[in-house]
């Protein structure tokens, strides 16, 4: 029995929160809230998006019915009276991109930067703007193919969630897509067969999302949305039915050609947070030509919340379900990756203080049971064989061992200044190459060092001078023209920080007309020191 978990669901329609405990083997749901949310607000606030007018806009009886943060602080408050309780989170999938790719297997060490290098291929935006994370299957039937599902998210829509979460006073622990959340609920319900290859609908009022996956890998996952969400509440869901029908089949026929190595779909489980009757099941099913089993969120699961569980809590259940699954491999987390902190249960800790009390045990018996006068003898051996640094002995005093330690440390100092100031001087040369302006060049640059040291002996600290000579030209056809771009590279100069601070005296040495290539063109020099260039 394991501490009470609570899961999170942010969802575009509703705010969904469980409290669940018990084994992986026989959960519990304890509790539950559900709260639905105003047309467009999850858009508006997750995603940053305008909210398009709606007359249907849901009601609520929270506080602050427009605030997403309010909304999750009244639900979990109704669920524990924890200050900050940890949650697991789960997100729309509207919010995530995934992808599902194949590679040779490469060695540990390699696979994150091949794995991201690959994703380029297959992902609509930079991976600099997103938070990633992805999990790698390697089957002992097939040991030369890596199979990857690789999943992102903008970090300004983490930012903006976490945001939420710090509004609403919880913790993350963790942060995952809606239909890993999914998968992970019939899986653990046994409603998701082993092995085998299954397609996940689902449904909401006015979207939907598709997913075919096998165990824990999701191979394929888009979303489907109804074009005229303000329509009838009839009209609305007739239009949703057949758009998740077309994109359905169309899903699995592209599954079919794209991944021809993987297994053929064996069934369709879905879930509707909406009265769904028989006929349209029906429909589905020869549509899609394959069984519709419809899911049931709380299958084998006792409890008080699990016979009070509204439609809408499937999701919060699949991520607080995380904290009960043991696998193999680490789950998707699209925290950042500084934030990605897993609840360890109790059974862990437990292990870990009786493995260090066992360790000092041994640590003072196994002692106390040698022989130590032949210890003794051994550690004399070694400290005569022992080689010491020049002008080190053991015979030192203390004040001449901190002594020699402080000699040792102005070595170290010298060596890393000397190296340093190489590569300022790198740095300074293409500083002065990236500011000159175009149709301008360089004739001449000379850069000069004076390094000396102080008197306290050769590993002193570094006095270096710096000298700088500039003589180049300009040309555009109008003096006034070429006059204005010499005095820009200059201001140019004066105003990098880099140049400031490694050749803070630098001017205009003198102007003179001169030929470039038979035309008339400006000739400029240019100097600067760490002190005055004479």
């Amino acid at each position: 029995m394991t501490a009470p978990i609570l899961g999170l669901y942010i969802g575009t329609e509703s705010v969904d929160c469980v409290q669940i405990g018990g084994t992986p083997q026989r959960p519990r749901v304890l509790n539950s809230q559900h709260v639905s949310l105003p047309k467009g607000g999850w858009k508006s606030q997750v995603l940053g998006e305008e909210p398009s007018p709606s007359p249907l806009k849901s009601k609520s009886t929270l506080p602050g019915e427009d605030d997403l943060g309010l909304i999750i602080q009244s639900l979990v408050r109704k669920i524990t009276s924890v200050t900050l309780p940890k949650v697991y989170v789960s997100i729309a999938s509207e919010a995530v991109v995934s992808r599902y790719f194949q590679m040779p297997v490469l060695p540990p060490h390699e696979r994150q930067a091949a794995i991201s290098f690959e994703a380029k291929k297959y992902i609509p935006f930079k991976l600099e703007e997103l938070f990633i994370d992805y999990q790698e299957v390697i089957r002992k039937t097939d040991s030369s193919v890596m199979r990857v599902m690789f999943m992102g998210i903008k970090k300004i829509v983490v930012e903006q969630i976490m945001m939420i979460l710090r509004s609403a006073s919880v913790i993350p622990l963790c942060l995952e897509p809606s239909p890993v959340s999914f998968m992970r609920l019939a899986r653990m319900t046994n409603q998701f067969p082993q092995e085998k290859v299954i397609a996940l609908l689902w449904v909401e009022h006015d979207s939907a999302s598709i997913n075919i996956a096998k165990n824990d890998l999701l191979y394929l996952s888009r979303n489907v949305n109804v074009a005229n969400p303000e329509e009838a509440e009839d009209a609305t869901q007739q239009q949703l039915f057949e758009s998740l029908t077309q994109e359905t089949r169309v899903s699995l026929d592209y599954y079919r050609r794209r991944f021809l190595a993987e297994p053929e779909p064996v069934k369709v489980i879905i879930y509707s947070t909406q009265p769904m009757d028989s006929k349209k099941v029906n429909e589905l099913k020869t549509a899609l030509d394959l069984p519709i089993e419809v899911l049931d969120p709380v299958t084998g699961m006792a409890g008080t919340g699990a016979k009070q569980a509204v439609p809408g809590i499937v999701v919060a259940v699949g991520c607080a379900l995380r904290g009960l699954e043991k696998t193999r491999v680490q789950p998707i987390n699209l925290l950042p990756s500084a934030m990605r902190r897993e609840s360890m249960g109790l059974l862990k800790p437990v292990l870990i203080e009786c493995i260090i009390v066992f360790i000092l045990l041994m640590g003072c018996a196994i002692p106390a049971a040698l022989n130590i006068q032949d210890w003794e003898q051994k550690v004399q051996s070694a400290r005569q064989k022992q080689m010491y640094p020049s002008g080190l002995r053991p015979q030192k005093t203390l004040v001449e061992l901190q002594s020699y330690k402080d000699n040792q440390q102005k070595e170290i100092r010298f060596f890393h200044d000397m190296t340093e100031r190489r590569g300022q001087d790198a740095l300074l040369l293409a500083e002065l190459a990236k500011l000159l302006p175009s149709e301008a060049w360089f004739r001449t640059l000379t850069l000069e060092d004076s390094i000396s040291t102080a008197k306290e002996g050769p590993f002193g600290s570094l006095k270096q001078d710096r000298s700088l000579q500039v003589s180049g030209g300009s040309y555009a056809a109008d003096r006034s023209k070429e006059l204005e771009r010499v005095n820009g590279y200059l201001e140019a100069l004066r105003s990098s920080k880099l140049i400031n601070t490694l050749l803070p005296d630098c001017h205009l040495e003198g102007v003179q007309r001169g030929r470039f290539k038979e035309e008339e063109a400006t000739e400029f020099k240019l100097s600067g020191g760490t002190k005055k260039v004479s």
